[in-house]
């Protein structure tokens, strides 16, 4: 066993040793980052649904509360509550109604027609997500 005081090293250069390596370990990480196209994932808001990725399969949630580590959520699930990170959630989409279709909402819809469906989904990206005409 050694004293922790003992293990720090007692060189002449050591505080131009240790600027140097962060300049390092700095620019070895810029170039990990840049290779691999990593990016900060958005933060998700409170009270938000989510698909859980596990090995089994993904179980639905919904985020209650950021966690006290970075990155991390308590999400409420059908097992119970439990903390994640956010690589491992998947935010649900929400349906959005066009405001152009909403005004007709109100409209009588004669007896033998349907109303078509104006409920509309976004992908990740932002673009809506409409089902085929055959379908609606």
């Amino acid at each position: 066993p050694q004293v922790t005081e003992q293990l720090v090293p007692q060189w002449d250069y050591l505080e131009k040793f240790t600027e140097k390596n962060e300049g390092f370990k700095a620019k070895q990480k810029q170039h990990f980052d840049r290779r691999h196209r990593t990016r900060d994932l958005p933060d998700i808001p409170d009270e938000t649904d989510v698909w859980i990725q596990t090995e089994s399969g993904d179980i639905p949630g919904r985020v209650i509360s950021a966690a006290a580590e970075p990155r991390s959520y308590v999400v409420e699930t059908p097992l119970g509550r439990v903390r994640r990170n956010r690589s491992h959630l998947k935010v649900i989409p929400t349906p959005v109604i066009k405001e152009e279709d909403e005004e007709h909402l109100d409209d009588e819809v004669p007896e033998g027609e349907s109303r078509p469906n104006v409920i509309m989904t976004r992908s990740r990206t932002g673009t809506e997500i409409r089902p085929p005409d055959r379908l609606a």
